[in-house]
């Protein structure tokens, strides 16, 4: 895990367009990561994307947020390509 960069959007764009919708752009990608960022800098809570150490192929992301909650009770949040699923 390592905060998002430019090199994430390709990867994060097919993440998300996985989900059944369109291919978002990669403005809208890009504006995602600075949210998150902005995010981040406001309450210490991170969504980080996942990379194999080795292989360094994409996974999709997890961390913490405040969703629902607050910054004292954080939600865990992730999202993984179906095909690195079950392969703990």
């Amino acid at each position: 895990m390592r905060p998002w960069s430019l090199a994430d959007v390709g990867d994060y764009r097919a993440l998300v367009a996985e989900r059944g919708g369109p291919m978002p752009s990669d403005i809208d990608i890009r504006d995602r990561i600075a949210t998150q960022f902005a995010a981040t800098t406001r309450t210490g809570l991170a969504l980080l994307p996942l990379r194999r150490l080795v292989e360094g192929d994409f996974l999709g992301y997890c961390g913490l947020l405040v969703g629902r909650a607050s910054v004292e009770e954080p939600e865990i949040a992730f999202e993984l390509f179906r095909h690195t699923r079950r392969r703990g």
